[in-house]
């Protein structure tokens, strides 16, 4: 069983589910946790959401993605790529301070 990043419902073995890719931000070392899935701060959101770190030579790193999020909907997913969006948002304007 998986649990959805975004409401955190729990995501039955045989439901439709939903994966959001995402980069890391640069300077962020997550080599020690690759394919493992790790809890991550969405502060805007207010939210925690668990993300699974891609192994280096999986399908999903080879298309660009260091962190991989299931979700229950799409409506969860969408909710949660926004969330991911506005995080690196912030976090790209306080970079250029």
């Amino acid at each position: 069983m998986f649990t959805c990043a975004w409401c955190n419902k729990g995501i039955l073995e045989d439901t439709e589910m939903f994966s959001i890719g995402t980069k890391k931000l640069p300077g962020i070392d997550l080599s020690d946790h690759e394919g493992e899935f790790i809890p991550l701060r969405l502060s805007l959101a207010q939210k925690w959401a668990d993300g699974f770190v891609t192994p280096k030579n999986s399908p999903a790193k080879k298309e660009g993605y260091d962190i991989v999020f299931v979700a229950c909907s799409e409506s969860c997913g969408r909710a949660l790529k926004q969330a991911l969006q506005n995080e690196k948002d912030v976090a790209g304007l306080m970079s250029m301070n």
